[in-house]
């Protein structure tokens, strides 16, 4: 019989009670049948024939069933594949006369069919590239220790290539760790210092090693760093409010200030009115005081004239005794009264002199009052001006914040919240997806990651022609995802993103078309996360190539405690003593003096601090003049000189046997305070 289907496998879900399952493809023996339960944690076991089920239906076209047997039946959380895999061997013989029956050639014929479509169904869930894609070669050489617990990648020619391992991510741990880890354990800090920064194992460390020890972890997500930052952000917008306060206050003062000044200017005018009252009266005064002088001059003149008819009369007085008596008692009532008359024009005169004394104080103090109004309103004006600038400051301040930070809405916004071009950097918190977004100049993306982790996992059961797949799965745990970060299998094939699937909102999967009644439906999610950079100063332990230093050199000035004198190397020098000594290799050592055989001064550039250095040294023969007895290195004091001194050092090279020889190769080191 003809084969008619191309399916070759059926899936289902288990409920702890039925114990027979469809397969919908003809077999021609129940061998032909391979059974597999897969757990809830994606664990596949194959099952064996009769022992965990039988089967019935063989060499039916339409299939038959699958009977699990008591004790086997699937579970709940348990799901059963039924796939067809044909024994891949000819069992057709043709000999020559023998009956050419159609079964037999046909039933050859349906085993081949049977095998391609298997084969077809393998090649179906690869990887694979498309027919108008090409690629140089889908080999690769790396060996098995080599790409152990590493990943397959491609790089920059689009090959493939094996690439860096993935992590396993162990939960949170304090800085200083409370258990022993292996590599590619990944880590979240709950230290204060540390708060919630991720770290990944990088050699083996044991209980009470430093997630801050870069011999054994690296850092993955500075999240310290980045809530820092957001406290500083809070910290500048109480700031600005702080600002606006203060703005307000200037305001105030600066409006007090106007009002003391019009006050001030108010009490000028009426000081400079009262002064002006205050000359006016003294004016007055003084036309008094000239109008009594004028009348004191008159009775002085009239005193005079009295004084002279009082002359006369005495001149008379001999005519008449008692006219003379009347006369000069005129004269001295007439003297009395121009006396009397002298005074109060001098009474006049110091009252009109006092008088303008107080009119001129008045126009002063009047002055001083004008100068302290215009003081006070140029006060004025500078405290309206510093008020104007700070609240112009808070403005900025705070607009500046609002644009980078834009609150929390329900869809990414076009535009900040003046109606201006999103600025890169910029924020907002996503109430539909609750999560963090940042503009990276082109388009929103996640601050974080929707996976808290690495991974997640997901697993639904499909209605008939169900499209959508949101929400809680079957374990009860709720769908999220970062867009494009997740693969979709369905009956265990996966999908392609974008055509098979649509996988852009975060919370959802949409198929392109309707799937089948119970068709198994599983997602694997990843965490996106970017690795930190961070500054030379948070190296606190391992060891530090002299690559990473700016100049390549390194000096006290560059060390926290600095090599002190006596570890110091004063001189060295290597040399070849044979013939005339050629220097090889050396430091502060000028030149080399023959003192004959295997006796030599080594002469230093620059004198030593100390007069009494330590030397070591040591000699070798050549191959060729290898002497049994040894060479032997020893400081040279046979003319009874002090040796060493702060200049030089005199040396000598034997044999064991005494014998002085030119050793090839002699080194010398002094070292010395």
């Amino acid at each position: 019989m003809a084969i008619s289907t191309t399916i070759i496998k059926n899936s289902y879900s288990g409920d702890g009670s039925n114990d027979t399952f469809a397969y919908q493809f003809k077999i021609t023996a129940e061998a032909d049948l391979q059974v597999i339960i897969r757990s809830a944690a994606g664990t596949e076991t194959v099952k064996t024939l009769t022992t965990h089920y039988t089967v019935t239906g063989v060499g039916t076209a339409s299939g038959g069933n699958v009977v699990f047997t008591a004790g086997n039946i699937p579970t709940a959380t348990e799901t059963v594949v039924i796939r067809r895999s044909t024994t891949q061997t000819q069992t057709l013989d043709l000999v020559e006369n023998d009956p050419f029956t159609a079964d037999s050639v046909e039933g050859a014929f349906d085993k081949n069919l049977a095998i391609a479509q298997e084969l077809q169904e393998q090649i179906d869930r690869s990887i694979k590239i498309s027919r108008t894609n090409t690629m140089t070669s889908t080999d690769f050489t790396t060996s098995a220790s080599d790409r152990a617990s590493k990943i397959l990648a491609f790089d920059t020619s689009g090959e493939i290539s094996v690439t860096q391992e993935l992590g396993t991510y162990k939960g949170t741990d304090a800085t200083v760790t409370t258990e022993a880890y292996v590599q590619r354990d990944i880590i979240k800090s709950t230290t204060a210092g540390q708060l919630n920064n991720v770290y990944i194992c990088v050699a083996d460390a044991v209980v009470g090693d430093s997630l801050t020890d870069t011999d054994h972890f690296e850092l993955l997500v500075d999240a310290k760093s980045a809530a820092d930052s957001a406290t500083a952000a809070a910290s500048s917008a109480t700031a600005a409010a702080s600002s606006a306060t203060t703005a307000t206050t200037k305001a105030s003062e600066a409006a007090t200030s106007a009002t003391n000044a019009a006050t001030s200017a108010s009490t000028a005018s009426t000081q400079a009115s009262n002064a002006s009252t205050s000359a006016t009266a003294a004016a007055s005064s003084a036309t008094s005081a000239a109008s009594s002088a004028t009348t004191a001059t008159t009775k002085a003149s009239e005193a005079s004239t009295s004084a002279t008819n009082a002359a006369t009369s005495a001149t008379n007085a001999g005519n008449s005794e008692t006219a003379a008596g009347t006369s000069e008692t005129n004269a001295a009532s007439s003297a009395t009264a121009a006396a009397s008359s002298a005074t109060s024009a001098s009474g006049s005169a110091t009252t009109a002199t006092t008088k303008a004394s107080e009119a001129a104080t008045s126009a002063t103090n009047a002055a001083s009052s004008a100068t302290s109004a215009a003081s006070s309103a140029t006060t004025a004006t500078t405290k309206a001006s510093e008020a104007s600038t700070s609240a112009t400051n808070a403005a900025a301040s705070y607009d500046s914040f609002d644009d980078r930070y834009l609150g929390a809405k329900s869809s990414a916004p076009t535009l900040d919240n003046d109606g201006d071009a999103l600025i890169t950097g910029a924020l907002y918190f996503d109430t539909t997806a609750n999560e963090m977004r940042v503009y990276n100049g082109s388009a929103w993306a996640s601050a974080g990651s929707a996976v808290n982790g690495t991974s997640g996992r997901f697993v639904y059961t499909a209605t008939a022609g169900q499209t959508t797949f949101s929400g809680a799965d079957d374990n009860g745990e709720t769908l999220a995802y970062d867009a494009g970060f997740i693969d979709v299998y369905l009956n265990g094939v996966k999908m392609v993103n974008g055509t098979d699937v649509t996988v852009t909102s975060g919370t959802s999967v949409v198929f392109a078309s309707g799937v089948t009644l119970n068709d198994i439906v599983e997602m694997i999610t990843y965490g996106a996360f970017n690795l930190a950079s961070f500054a030379a100063t948070a190296i606190t332990s391992g060891t530090l190539n002299i690559a990473r230093i700016a100049d390549g050199s390194i000096t006290d000035a560059k060390l926290a405690t600095p090599v002190t004198q006596d570890e110091r190397i004063q001189a060295y020098v290597s040399f070849n003593g044979t013939g005339t000594p050629a220097i090889n290799d050396s430091y502060n050592v000028s030149s080399i003096g023959d003192n004959g055989t295997g006796a030599f001064t080594i002469n230093f550039t620059s004198t030593l601090n100390t007069s009494t250095p330590a030397v070591s040294g040591s000699c070798g023969f050549a191959d060729s003049t290898a002497n049994d007895d040894g060479p032997v290195f020893s400081l040279d004091r046979r003319d009874g000189t002090s040796n060493p001194t702060a200049s030089l050092v005199k040396i000598i090279t034997q044999t064991v046997g005494g014998g002085a020889f030119d050793c090839p190769v002699i080194n010398v080191m002094v070292v010395g305070n």
